[in-house]
């Protein structure tokens, strides 16, 4: 059986007073995601991300608030992210904070990944997740955004501008509101979330202070990582995902990037009663049935993000284990309203 995902609940740093200010009660909605006060004020207790992407779901509908997670996104701040959050805000380069956040992430949560790649002028920095299974997960995809461009600000300087968002979903409100969190160009629909700003705002710092700190905060982390086991199906799962669109999926890839020969990577994943093919197929179907349910991606360019070779393949796949198409399956799970 999977294990779940789970997150800091510093990652809900905010929601009380989000939800006060709306005039709701905090306590009743908590309880119908399964989750307590005492959890989410203290940030390093280990929570479901199912219950927490159900609570920022819940809290948009029964507030109607439909920006509630970007709400929420500004009254985070770098202790929103715990002791890496203090480590990545004594980074003096975009490399060291894309080093940190490789490394230490999973200390946070293991659900999610973030990756910084230079491109000519422009640094993209892209978000992917591991839940696809779980189902309208927006309100958390904008609340992230929202919280990574609140860092670079504090990072960099409040004037730093980027060139464009992008969201894999369709938007939750209307293009005004999110002008007032992102004012850029932002696109819905999109194959991937991410951010994109020119390279001279992001500029490398230095003081020594900075860098003493940084060392003391990496050591800390370290001891804490080796504590903490890393499950090799959440290993395989995450390359996958940020593999896939690439069509390098293969289990022979796959074990290279993980430093092991193709036949102990299958020895691993066999005495967690784990098949890797199952795996890839798994994947692939809860990532399709996401974005068949929350955006409004074409199929063809849906088969490519999936990495299927032409969209024949994919319509195959997904028929076989839906017992549906593509499209009719999207065309199911619409609202009489749409």
């Amino acid at each position: 059986m999977t294990q779940p995902f789970l997150m800091r609940s510093g990652s809900l740093m905010g929601f009380e007073q989000a939800v006060n200010d709306l005039g709701g009660d905090v306590v009743d909605l908590l309880a119908q995601a399964n989750l307590t006060l005492p959890e989410i004020r203290n940030g390093d207790s280990m929570i479901p991300v199912e219950s927490m992407v159900l609570l920022l779901e819940i809290g948009a509908q029964q507030l109607q608030c439909s920006d509630f997670g970007l709400r929420v996104s500004q009254f985070q701040d770098w202790s929103s992210l715990g002791r890496l959050g203090l480590l990545l805000k004594h980074c003096d380069s975009l490399e060291n904070i894309t080093q940190s956040i490789a490394r230490y992430f999973p200390l946070h949560t293991y659900a999610e990944d973030w990756s910084f790649r230079e491109e000519g002028d422009y640094t993209y920095i892209t978000r992917s997740e591991k839940y696809h299974g779980i189902s309208h997960a927006c309100q958390h995809r904008e609340l992230s955004f929202g919280v990574c461009l609140r860092l670079i600000q504090d990072f960099v300087g409040s004037s730093v501008t980027a060139s464009r968002l992008e969201f894999s979903h369709k938007p939750q409100s209307d293009l005004s509101v999110y002008k007032q969190y992102f004012p850029m160009d932002i696109q819905f629909n999109q194959e991937s979330d991410r951010l994109i700003i020119q390279n001279h705002q992001l500029p490398i710092r230095s003081d020594e202070q900075s860098r003493l700190y940084r060392r003391q905060a990496e050591a800390n982390l370290s001891k804490l990582l080796l504590d903490h086991e890393y499950d090799i199906e959440q290993q395989v799962r995450t390359i996958i995902l940020q593999t896939l669109g690439d069509q390098q999926h293969s289990i022979d890839n796959v074990a290279q990037l993980l430093n092991l020969n193709r036949r102990t990577l299958q020895r691993k994943l066999k005495a967690r009663g784990l098949d890797y093919k199952a795996l890839l197929n798994d994947i692939r179907m809860t990532s399709a049935c996401w974005y068949l349910q929350s955006s409004d991606v074409d199929i063809t360019l849906l088969s490519e993000i999936l990495g299927y070779s032409d969209v024949s393949a994919f319509s195959h796949a997904f028929k076989k284990n839906m017992q549906c198409s593509a499209r009719q399956w999207r065309d199911q799970q619409k609202s009489p309203s749409e």
